[in-house]
């Protein structure tokens, strides 16, 4: 209690310094902000995008929000385990936490589809129809993020773009208009962080803008301004050093849920606004609300929001969640994983990749959110998720003189064959360990070719400039020996040369590389271009270079 009232003390001495009130009012549950990835939990349903590419999604399939016909459709009602959704174009997936299921997919080439529920026109589309299956919106995206009813896109090019509902001003346009289409909004945007019903913008120059519902101070502005229809106008949110106001930290990521927000910080500080719901602050269950951001831990790498609770990954790559609506903890803070990658959190599950490649879920499991065969019952405990395995391509390698690995190892199967030292030609076998698949559905072994080439030459050459006397060329032919008049190096193979460039009367020897400096010629200065060849040998291919030389006679 004494560290609650601490906190709370420091955050309204901060207050006063900014001009801001601190209070305590009643709780509510937290929708979860979507950090881009290609992990996804959504509402009662999942999604990962592997390394080649392929789009996986599983659980619940009201509306087509896995992108597949519907039971009503002739389709299915849920998936228990991961179904492959779409071969080798996927890059990120958004997923919608709250209650009307859609996703937003990111493709290679840049271009954002969506699939699911539309009833607030959140697919934008132009329309309000549902559907079940992935429709192209807008191009060149490279940042997408989902709220309760509405989406938002960062293109390449930095513009801002919205669509779907806007009642409560969440667009950050300054309106309260509604889109069924993609409208621009900005420029200048980094990334965009969408909530329940309102939304965080970090903008190119590092400042954090949030705008939309802020009945329970969830803008993190000090107030709780536009308390019924919400703020459709960008406040601009400042975070500073509790221990020097005159410090500014800047922002590293936005997590806002429904009520509440979390920003985390540059300095890995984590930072709460808004409303507690069932101890998501992670602050104990006296701590109710606040209107400004206060820390609520440190050492923090990622941070994500949802329902009821709060999930944080710190620089030791642990995993820890706060709320005691989640089934998981019941305490202030629950550490759950070690060496975790990444996350996501749905309204009551949660995903967590790990850094040797595994997935592992946890938490409600009603319509086969987690992927582990079955519905109903809550998975307590982190359990592993056996996803269908993609084929790892072969690869082209450059000759390095070292063994190298020509097929990426992974989980869920062992490989023989993958690793080599000499230029060639090669096969690797793959077999998948017990209760595996490959994406294609077959469990046999898979041959996958990949080979080494010769590398690029290393050859380096130098030009020199070199002299000889006027009166021994008036009388007789002089050489000038290789050393004197360029520096060969690192080469592969056996070198050859051959002038390009100068005077006719200037020869270099093909073998030796030395130059001959005909009898006869006059006073001056000459400049001749020699190439420099290396043969190359087993591992090398044959390169060439080209020597600036200069040639006075004096």
């Amino acid at each position: 209690m004494d560290k609650i009232l601490s906190l709370i003390k420091r955050a309204f001495v901060l207050s006063l310094v900014l001009g801001l009130v601190i209070f305590l009012q009643g709780t509510s549950y937290a929708d979860d902000e979507e950090q881009l990835s290609r992990l996804g939990a959504g509402a009662n349903y999942s999604g990962i995008v592997q390394f080649d590419g392929s789009l996986l999604m599983w659980g619940n399939n009201r509306d087509g929000r896995l992108g597949k016909k519907t039971d009503e459709e002739g389709g299915s009602r849920m998936e228990l385990t991961p179904e492959l959704i779409l071969k080798k174009d996927a890059k990120f997936i958004s997923l919608n936490k709250a209650y009307h299921g859609f996703t937003a997919l990111i493709k290679k080439d840049g271009s954002l589809w969506t699939t699911g529920d539309n009833n607030e026109g959140q697919l934008g589309d132009g329309t309000t129809n549902n559907r079940s299956n992935f429709k192209k919106i807008l191009d060149n995206v490279a940042y997408v993020s989902l709220g309760l009813n509405y989406g938002m896109a960062v293109k390449e090019d930095g513009s801002l773009w919205a669509w779907g509902d806007n009642y409560f001003g969440q667009f950050c346009d300054g309106t309260k208009n509604s889109s069924l289409t993609p409208t621009k909004v900005m420029d200048g945007v980094k990334t965009v962080h969408a909530g329940y019903a309102h939304t965080a913008i970090v903008k190119t120059d590092g400042s954090v803008l949030t705008c939309g519902d802020n009945r329970e101070g969830q803008l993190g502005n000090g107030s709780t301004s536009g308390l019924e229809g919400g703020v459709a106008d960008p406040q601009p949110i400042v975070f500073r050093d509790e221990n020097d106001n005159d410090k500014i930290i800047p922002i590293k990521q936005v997590a806002p849920g429904e009520k509440s927000t979390l920003f985390l910080l540059e300095d890995g500080s984590l930072r709460f606004a808004g409303a507690q719901h069932l101890g998501d602050s992670c602050l104990g269950s006296d701590f109710l609300s606040t209107l400004i951001p206060v820390e609520i831990a440190k050492n923090v790498r990622l941070a994500r929001k949802a329902y009821d609770f709060t999930v944080f990954v710190t620089n030791d790559n642990d995993l820890y969640i706060c709320g005691y609506g989640h089934q998981y903890c019941h305490d202030d803070k629950c550490k759950v994983l070690e060496n975790v990658d990444d996350v996501q959190i749905g309204i009551e599950h949660s995903l967590a990749l790990t850094l040797d490649g595994t997935l592992w879920a946890w938490g409600s499991n009603g319509t086969g959110e987690c992927g582990l065969g079955f519905y109903g019952d809550v998975v307590k405990n982190p359990t592993q998720v056996k996803l269908p395995i993609p084929v790892p391509e072969g690869l082209t390698l450059e000759f390095n003189g070292k063994k190298q690995v020509g097929v990426p190892e992974g989980v869920g199967y062992t490989i023989k064959g993958n690793k080599a030292k000499e230029v060639g030609n090669y096969k690797a076998t793959l077999t998948l360990a017990k209760d595996y698949k490959w994406t294609d559905g077959t469990t046999t072994k898979k041959t996958v070719k990949w080979k080494i080439v010769k590398a690029p030459n290393t050859l380096t050459v130098t030009g020199k400039q070199a002299s000889v006397k006027f009166k021994k060329v008036k009388n007789a032919d002089q050489f000038i020996a290789r050393k004197n008049v360029m520096v060969v190096k690192q080469n592969k193979g056996e070198v050859t040369f051959q002038k390009t460039k100068g005077n006719k009367n200037i020869l270099v020897d093909k073998v030796a590389g030395s130059v001959k400096v005909s009898k006869g010629m006059k006073k001056g200065t000459y400049n001749i271009k020699v190439k420099v060849t290396a043969t190359g040998n087993a591992g090398y291919k044959v390169g060439s270079k080209v020597a600036d030389v200069v040639i006075i006679i004096k």
